[in-house]
């Protein structure tokens, strides 16, 4: 590859079959840039990669030379070009442009010393002349002369840094930096895109692909490589005709076919693009959004460690584009038919939910040949889900730590999600809700006012449970009913003082908050209270006084946002009116009897779901006296 002459001659690295410049889209190999001109344009700011930007590419090169046997490719992004002449203007990429010409003059004056440089760049901002004779030769005492050739002339410093760091022998030096430069001149592409008037002027273009540092998506990339003549005519199979009038009548005919296709395969496009954008069908696919939605499609298509242009380029130069497309479609197709299917939807939209699998890995499952039929498809799903809750008993995870957390968010999850699931037909578990909310275990009813330290969570309490206490009526109790009309008395009068600071305001709030608790609680063991029969999901609340409230606050707020549209998960709204104690009669309190028959309802959907939870054969809660 390399003669004495150092870099090699452009006749020797211009052979890599099928790069036509003149095509719109296709990958390059760094070594088949080899004697073109690159301008920047002076709408453009200039180079202004870092050093540790620099660096940073560096390490990159070395790290995928070091885990690549020669085979593989590197893209490093798209290079966006107009042609002007005999010259390029560099509409995007310029930032890796320059920082490879610099590594590869670099090489060239270090192992081979001589000057000759690999490709050509102009800085049209610093002058024609003057940007050409830089680059051949940065140094510092011109580096003040331009903006541009202050950081040129770093970042060529971080590059001989870097390469004497890596190898402080001279000799060997050669030697490393001789293998970097066959890795970057053989393996490194850039996405070669040319554009032309069609697409707008080089500043429009300039300024749609750097507005909010937007790029080239995957899909963008891939849809101008099928949809480009080349990969149509290809896949038309077309012969060469001699007759020049019947070839004039095929060519014309071939143009309408062309046109139908891309139209067609367009129109496909869109439709999908447009369903992926349904918020609903998304949430079951994806935890993450993404600007264009269908790449997701490409990507389950493409292997693992690959990224999808370099796949469906590679793989567009042995397979027609309807090929490739249908590919696409069915996996789309797929997807809609998972969806659909209630099961299928929330046993799938559970695991993406939980990152349990990818959605690749569902899909190459559901695809080999491991997969009989649709239910050793369930029986997977099922499975996958059940080994992650197997070893949690649900009778001795607690409130408190994150672990323990962590394994009560799954529960009450799956929970939430197969309730829904055995419920009516038309019910659906609204995977978009749930991902737009921040979740936090909290207790159903709470005795831990004593956290409370500031003087508006203070406030605040007392203003719920004085609501609560409004609410509540002790009428076959007459030391419990005069003791809520006092506590009513007492923090109304009280309540005022809290609006400002004052002293002796904790004093008073203990006192109250002590005695409010005692007698809206039901419930005669404190050890219970940390355990699932008194914890639900509920939306991340940043009002300490809230989440430290006691039952009939708490339900009374639960009342109020769902009132509002607030969304509550169904488990969560069924503890607050009390549905899973067909005998409750007092909706105040949440009581012994209310913790059994939740708990028991917690067991009992995920046993008839597939998911038999741990537990003890006698609970906490089932020993506690009534």
């Amino acid at each position: 590859m390399l003669n004495n002459g150092g870099i090699a001659h452009i006749e020797e690295v211009l052979m890599e079959e099928n790069f036509d410049p003149n095509k719109k889209l296709q990958t390059v190999a760094i070594k088949e840039l080899a004697g073109f001109t690159f301008i920047i344009p002076d709408y453009q700011r200039g180079y202004r990669w870092t050093p540790i930007e620099v660096e940073n590419l560096l390490d990159d090169i070395i790290e995928f030379k070091d885990k690549t046997d020669g085979t593989d490719y590197y893209c490093i992004q798209p290079l966006v070009l107009l042609k002007k002449g005999a010259e390029y203007e560099v509409i995007d990429g310029q930032q890796r442009l320059t920082t490879l010409y610099l590594i590869l003059l670099y090489i060239n004056k270090t192992v081979y010393k001589n000057d000759s440089t690999f490709y050509s760049i102009i800085y049209d901002s610093a002058g024609r002349a003057s940007s050409e004779s830089f680059l051949k030769n940065p140094v510092k005492e011109k580096a003040q002369d331009d903006i541009d050739f202050s950081h040129i002339y770093k970042a060529y410093q971080r590059i001989t840094e870097w390469f004497e760091n890596k190898e402080p022998n001279d000799l060997l030096r050669n030697g490393f930096a001789s293998s970097i430069l066959n890795t970057i001149l053989q393996q490194l592409r850039f996405i070669w895109y040319k554009v032309d008037g069609s697409d707008g002027t080089p500043i429009d273009i300039f300024h749609r692909l750097n507005a909010g540092k937007i790029k080239l998506t995957d899909s963008e990339l891939i849809k101008a490589l099928l949809l480009s003549e080349d990969s149509i005519k290809k896949t038309l199979k077309l012969s060469p005709i001699e007759d020049e009038e019947l070839k004039l009548e095929v060519e014309k005919a071939n143009k309408k076919t062309l046109l139908l296709k891309q139209i067609s395969m367009a129109a496909e496009w869109d439709q999908i693009e447009h369903k992926l954008h349904d918020t609903e069908f998304w949430s079951f696919l994806s935890n993450i959004d993404k600007a264009t939605r269908i790449d997701l499609l490409f990507e389950l298509s493409t292997p693992e460690n690959k990224k999808p242009f370099d796949y469906f380029n590679t793989i567009s130069k042995t397979k027609d584009f309807l090929e490739i497309w249908k590919e696409i479609v069915i996996n789309f197709e797929t997807l809609q038919e998972w969806y659909i299917d209630k099961n299928l939807y929330h046993l799938i939209g559970y695991i993406i939910n939980e990152n349990i699998l990818s959605l690749k890995e569902i899909l190459d499952y559901y695809k080999s040949s491991k997969c009989k039929d649709r239910k050793g498809f369930r029986d997977f799903l099922t499975e996958k889900i059940a080994d992650t809750i197997k070893s949690i008993n649900i009778d001795e995870i607690h409130y408190n730590g994150e672990s323990g957390n962590r394994s009560l968010y799954r529960i009450f999850n799956l929970f939430n999600v197969m309730t829904v699931d055995k419920s009516g037909e038309n019910q659906r578990y609204p995977f978009s809700k749930h991902k737009g909310t921040v979740w936090s275990i909290e207790h159903i009813h709470a005795q831990n006012s004593q956290e409370l330290q500031k003087r508006k969570d203070w406030f605040n309490w007392l203003d719920y449970q004085f609501r609560a206490l409004s609410k509540v009526e002790f009428p076959n109790e007459p030391d419990k009913e005069q003791r809520r009309v006092e506590n009513l008395c007492r923090i109304r009068l009280e309540l005022p003082k809290f609006k400002t600071d004052g002293k002796g305001l904790e004093k008073i709030f203990r006192e109250i908050a002590h005695d409010v608790e005692s007698l809206l609680n039901d419930s005669k063991d404190d050890d219970s209270m940390h355990l699932i029969s008194n914890l639900a999901l509920l939306g991340k609340n940043d009002n300490s006084a809230f989440n430290s409230s006691t039952f009939a606050a708490k339900r009374l707020k639960m009342m109020e946002l769902d009132k509002s549209g607030s969304y509550i998960p169904i488990c969560t709204r069924n503890v607050f009116c009390k549905y899973y104690n067909p005998d409750a009669e007092n909706f105040s309190f949440w009581t012994t009897e209310d913790r059994k028959t939740y708990r028991k309802s917690i067991i009992d959907t995920l046993t008839e779901a597939g998911f038999p939870p741990k537990y003890n054969d006698v609970s906490n809660i089932e020993n506690e006296e009534d």
